[in-house]
């Protein structure tokens, strides 16, 4: 949508102009992010885009200081009708090696013995050339069957650090450690914590822990943060189906003075 450049009191009546970059496209989760090749020098702005409806995973890029998102290009990272239902993405320097990288949840129907997957891809650093390394973080997510609609698992993925003290830790090499990674069960009706296993950063091994089952289809929404300023990281999980929040905390149970559970 492109924007007039006027204030607000002078708006057009029928709103901004509108140009369609991708019919059949990005249609449930998507991100925008840069990223500058080291072998060119060229910053590139570009869209990864979980395409649930036509399974499929993609980027959308054009060179940042063409601005010219009417001549763009596309990476198929994996291509439709093959891949299984792209829900939510991710971006984050997840093993810690200083290049960002791409993280995707997505339910194949094809693999169901096997279940739901959350994939990572390191971003090459001669992009848009190169290989994007594909690596399995977890497995094994195994969706209700729905009455209505289609069912998958898992969700949405966020990366977070258990405290302060140890988002501000150092590796003998100066590194930071790896985050752990929360993610929602969505049609499981779970919600877990992904533990890296190792700070190699070649080594992509986690650690699947179950932090709550809720009883429910689906699980819904999650919100992390250090809410009461003690600087342990809390977790509020929903469960959408059930109708119950559940508050979960890192810090030592000693520190805990009360515990209450709303239900709605």
């Amino acid at each position: 949508m492109e924007n007039p450049g006027l204030p607000l009191s002078s708006q057009p009546s029928d709103g901004w102009n509108q140009h369609i970059l991708q019919e059949d496209g990005a249609d449930v989760h998507f991100i925008d992010f840069e990223v500058t090749s080291r072998s060119t020098g060229i910053t590139y702005e570009c869209i990864f885009a979980a395409e649930f409806f036509i399974e499929r995973l993609a980027i959308y890029y054009i060179q940042k200081d063409s601005g010219n998102w009417s001549d763009f290009r596309t990476i198929v990272l994996e291509p439709a009708n093959t891949f299984g239902l792209a829900f939510d993405v991710a971006l984050d320097d997840f093993n810690r090696d200083g290049q960002e990288d791409l993280m995707v949840t997505v339910y194949n129907v094809l693999e169901a013995d096997t279940g739901g997957k959350v994939y990572a891809y390191e971003i090459p650093e001669t992009f848009p050339e190169g290989n994007f390394t594909k690596h399995t973080i977890a497995s094994g997510f195994f969706p209700y069957v729905l009455p209505a609609g289609t069912a998958m698992s898992p969700g949405t993925p966020e990366t977070f650090y258990p405290s302060k003290d140890y988002e501000d830790s150092r590796l003998p090499d100066g590194r930071q450690k790896k985050p752990y990674i929360f993610l929602s069960g969505d049609d499981d009706g779970k919600h877990y914590i992904l533990k890296p296993l190792s700070e190699s950063p070649t080594d992509w091994s986690y650690e699947k822990h179950l932090l709550i089952d809720t009883n429910g289809t689906t699980s819904g929404k999650f919100a992390i943060g250090d809410f009461n300023g003690d600087t342990y990281t809390d977790i509020i999980t929903a469960g959408y189906t059930t109708g119950i929040i559940s508050a979960f905390t890192y810090a030592p149970a000693s520190t805990i003075v009360s515990t209450t559970t709303t239900t709605s």
